[in-house]
């Protein structure tokens, strides 16, 4: 049951690591963002 348990679990995580990713990945920005790494430097002028 545990080792059930754990397979579910690794599976789901998975599955909302993947919607995740294609979720920042249909939004550049936002990926860019969510990493902490800016798509440009931004000049404050």
């Amino acid at each position: 049951i545990k080792h059930r348990f754990y397979t579910v679990m690794k599976d789901l995580s998975e599955l909302l690591w993947r919607k995740r990713v294609s979720v920042l990945t249909a939004d550049p920005s936002g990926a860019m963002l969510g990493f902490g790494i800016p798509d440009k430097p931004h000049k404050s002028d």
